[in-house]
């Protein structure tokens, strides 16, 4: 989808944030410098959807430095540090939505997803995510083809995701 769309073949893409920046840039995009980002459409139309696709930090139990491994994390998670990483991604520090240093040359995406905050939802618990994210993906591309009832392609989607739990 990514390479469609910076290719100019695709009218749009939903897609992590991380394409954004790539699709506005000359070396990876032929459509670098006019592509625009809305928040995802939510469940009425006044109102944006989001997924939280972040991952976590975690100490192990056998560690044998817990502490140190805390001040890491604690220093990885940190507002300087995690504004620097925004220029890749997003802030991961509500406050930093509102700085010009971290929107700087994102703006428009920053403004989007800065919409979206307060309904994002987490992505389903599973330990096979990666197989249920694409049976959820071929479902999407078959109903919006218009080979599947969207019914049914939940139906699929449900049935996939009980046998991964």
């Amino acid at each position: 989808m990514r390479k469609a769309f910076s290719n100019g073949d695709a009218a749009f893409a939903l897609n992590w944030t991380y394409m954004y920046n790539m699709a506005n840039d000359p070396k990876q995009s032929k459509v670098a410098g006019d592509v625009g980002i809305i928040p995802a459409p939510g469940d009425t139309p006044d109102r944006a959807g989001a997924v939280n696709g972040s991952m976590g930090l975690g100490i192990a139990k056998a560690s044998q430095h817990p502490e140190q491994a805390w001040q890491y994390i604690h220093y990885l998670t940190s507002q300087p540090v995690q504004d620097k990483y925004a220029k890749l991604s997003l802030p991961v520090w509500k406050s930093s939505y509102h700085d010009p240093a971290v929107a700087q040359g994102q703006e428009s995406l920053i403004v989007a997803a800065d919409k979206s905050l307060n309904v994002m939802l987490s992505r389903p618990e599973t330990a096979d995510y990666s197989r249920l994210s694409n049976t959820l993906q071929q479902q999407l591309q078959s109903v919006l083809q218009g080979k599947e009832a969207p019914e049914a392609a939940m139906q699929t989607v449900d049935k996939s995701a009980a046998r991964l739990r």
